[in-house]
């Protein structure tokens, strides 16, 4: 398999890479594409090395949602990683472009998940109904509004499934292209990018701010590509 990502970073022990739209980042099934075999395959050729390449997954992103996705390459920088977020020292930010809904210019999203029965799909509500459902919280911030749409910047404090999708649902104001939380606009993908990912490198001791801007979907992107580029290069 040919593939060339778009590498945003790389040391010994991370790559951070610009996920497309429309795979995932595990395969699911056997006969399902992913970034992690595509990566192993990619790095085994270009480093030639015997075997499979190492690929640990540090955090997710659905299979419809694109921007910054970072790997390790090494279980030290696994670990590692993974004790930041234990800390909650990683800080991850999104792009979202949702239909106009008469919210508040910024503002904090607290809500509680919980999984709706059969379905690959979260149920919000405001109040804790179980002792299994999830807090869920995010801080957002209006940037641009263009006809029926708005450009939000987005920084999640909780990682539950689906949240940015879910909540921003519930407030009624579905990410555009979003047909599972009842956004009705005919896009090829979904409207959620993760732009940028902030954090102390847990070897380095460096801080690292790692960003990209969405491509594809033209027609929902290419309105706001100011103010995107604006708010990245500030960061």
């Amino acid at each position: 398999m040919e593939w060339t990502p778009h590498i945003l970073y790389e040391d010994n022990h991370y790559i951070a890479i610009s996920k497309p739209s429309g795979i995932p980042v595990q395969a699911e099934s056997t006969d399902e594409d992913g970034v992690i075999p595509r990566l192993q395959e990619f790095i085994g050729k270009r480093d030639q090395k015997p075997g499979k390449a190492f690929i640990g997954v540090l955090h997710r992103l659905d299979k419809a949602v694109t921007g910054v996705l970072i790997l390790a390459k090494t279980s030290k920088g696994q670990e590692r990683f993974n004790e930041l977020l234990r800390k909650k020292e990683v800080r991850k930010f999104y792009f979202a472009v949702t239909e106009k809904n008469k919210m508040p210019v910024e503002g904090t999203l607290t809500h509680f998940f919980s999984r709706k029965g059969e379905e690959y799909k979260m149920s919000v509500s405001l109040r804790k109904g179980s002792e299994k459902d999830q807090e869920a919280i995010l801080k957002y911030s209006i940037l641009a509004v263009q006809e029926d749409h708005q450009l939000l910047d987005i920084e999640l404090i909780t990682g539950r499934r689906h949240q940015i999708r879910a909540q921003l649902a519930y407030m009624g104001c579905p990410i555009l292209g979003d047909k599972r939380y009842g956004s009705k606009f005919q896009a090829p993908g979904i409207a959620l990018h993760c732009c940028r990912i902030q954090f102390i490198h847990p070897v380095k001791k460096v801080p690292l701010n790692i960003s990209c801007l969405p491509y594809g979907m033209d027609e929902v992107w290419k309105p706001f590509r100011k103010k995107m580029v604006a708010v990245v290069n500030s960061q």
